[in-house]
């Protein structure tokens, strides 16, 4: 992977245009609404085994995978085949709580889990025949995923607000690296890639002069950002 320089169009750099992120409502401390299906012009809730659905990677209308809930928040992978929706199963996946799952096909799935929200942090995945559980170094934080084009993935990393902002990286050989984004200190929360490129949108805050706030950030890497 090409290193991340100073110099656009390859650098990561922040943007102050708005961002949003959309996603489910399932149970917890703070429960939300739902999921809800839109079927033509009509939203439906959706009851059952995919009520409690956090978030969700699509490959097609027809094979969806999720993070749902059943005995505790977000404790469950959900996979939708077209017409149900199916718990997974996996000595790999026990007792885990799973913080965010990126489907690239059928037979590339990937998720983030803690054990009760503490680390040791997993990354796990799915090759379309079995489950497996990856080395994470200590030092990394897994928050959301997207791809790099390359057979990797980068992740969005949640470190303290008085730390400087970071993405962590693992390149399709299991080479893992960190990189610090430009504007001061803050969290990442949310990174996504550029349909159609290669490109990348990442979202978070940095603190503001003195500390007495923050203000939300947008950053982006590769020509197309």
């Amino acid at each position: 992977m090409a290193g991340i320089t100073t110099r656009p169009p390859v650098d990561w750099r922040h943007r102050v245009q708005p961002h949003e992120r959309l996603g489910f409502c399932g149970p917890g401390a703070n429960p939300g609404l739902g999921t809800w299906h839109l079927v033509g012009s009509t939203w439906h809730k959706v009851t059952g085994l995919a009520g409690g659905i956090s978030t969700a990677s699509a490959v097609s209308r027809s094979d969806m995978w999720a993070i749902g809930s059943v005995v505790a928040p977000d404790d469950t992978l959900l996979h939708y085949t077209g017409t149900t929706w199916q718990k997974i199963t996996s000595t790999a996946l026990t007792g885990l709580q799973f913080g965010d799952i990126l489907a690239l096909s059928d037979s590339n799935v990937w998720a983030t889990a803690t054990v009760g929200g503490s680390p040791p942090r997993h990354l796990l995945h799915f090759d379309g025949t079995s489950w497996t559980s990856l080395t994470v170094p200590s030092s990394v934080q897994l928050g959301g995923m997207a791809p790099d084009g390359s057979g990797g993935l980068w992740f969005s990393a949640g470190q303290s607000s008085s730390q400087p902002p970071v993405v962590e990286h693992r390149s399709a050989a299991g080479t893992w690296s960190s990189h610090t984004l430009p504007g001061g200190s803050g969290p990442v929360f949310g990174i996504a890639p550029i349909p159609g490129t290669t490109s990348l949108w990442a979202s978070g805050f940095l603190q503001s002069s003195g500390g007495t706030g923050s203000d939300a950030v947008i950053w982006g890497h590769g020509p197309a950002a």
